[in-house]
């Protein structure tokens, strides 16, 4: 299903009047999609346009430029189908590519375990200059000028740092996060059903979202805590991302979260002390 955004970008004064603004949008991998959009001034040095997303679960970026601009390339926005409500806004404009290579290196804290598809976020005094995301061992490359820039990273279920990154040579800068570790159960007769959610690819992660299981079915007392037949709220950690329940193990439970994260269904608790949501109903659904 096809839906629309409103794409803004505040390029400053010094970028007022720009002829031939486009945005056009770019996949995960930095591929265009799409016919680029015309951007209109619709005030000194603002430029905006309304995206048109062809596909409902499109995830990606969105990137503004001229031709006529002192550098092509004037800001990136992230593209997420979990937040196609909010109006993507971009502050500042984003340099061409440095001289240095710059390989950004992600691990588990304390070790060599690779963190992979770490999103990544390089500005300076608060404009962008690149953005990307790391491959399937925690890596990237990209190409810099000598300065030192803050670096915000992300990946849902891991913690990271906002960090300095310092550029003065060709170097490999290796940064840490902090994987979230996933609770026992309270009682041994329980069972930890969770779910990582997603945020923008700039860092943001949803600070509440409204998600419940229904209870149907009981093959026997938990205490006080579950009762066939009612709606039970997930817990959200919004510092990581995660809504999460604990139901007692042979229950059948009916999941409901927003449409646009596709993981609504019914599943019967496996004898597990904790599973993700997509396993669940993959394995157990009904």
């Amino acid at each position: 299903m096809a839906y629309s955004i409103p794409f803004t970008i505040s390029a400053g004064v010094d970028n007022a009047g720009l002829t031939d603004v486009f945005a056009v949008l770019l996949d995960s991998s930095m591929t265009p999609v799409g016919v680029p959009q015309a951007m209109v001034e619709n005030d000194t040095g603002f430029y905006g346009c309304v995206l048109d997303i062809a596909n409902d679960d499109f995830k990606g970026f969105v990137k503004a430029y001229s031709l006529a601009a002192p550098a092509d390339t004037l800001g990136f926005g992230g593209v997420d189908p979990t937040l196609r409500d909010i109006q993507i806004t971009v502050d500042g404009i984003s340099g061409i590519p440095g001289t240095y290579s710059t390989t950004l290196q992600f691990y588990e804290t304390s070790t060599t375990v690779p963190i992979p598809d770490v999103e990544f976020t390089v500005s300076i005094s608060g404009a962008v200059i690149t953005f990307g995301q790391a491959d399937v061992t925690g890596e990237k490359t990209v190409f810099l000028d000598a300065a030192t820039y803050t670096l915000e990273l992300k990946r849902t279920g891991v913690a990271f740092n906002v960090e300095t990154l310092t550029v003065t040579d060709d170097n490999t800068h290796i940064y840490y996060g902090t994987p979230a570790t996933t609770d026992p159960p309270i009682a041994a007769d329980e069972c930890h059903v969770y779910v990582d959610i997603r945020g923008q690819s700039s860092g943001v992660i949803p600070t509440s979202v409204v998600a419940k299981a229904k209870i149907i079915e009981l093959p026997h007392e938990s205490g006080d805590q579950f009762f066939s037949g009612e709606d039970y709220d997930a817990d959200y950690d919004s510092v990581i991302g995660r809504l999460s329940w604990r139901i007692v193990r042979g229950a059948k439970a009916e999941f409901r979260l927003p449409n646009w994260y596709n993981l609504n269904g019914t599943a019967t608790i496996p004898d597990l002390s904790d599973i993700s949501l997509q396993d669940l109903l993959e394995q157990y659904g009904e």
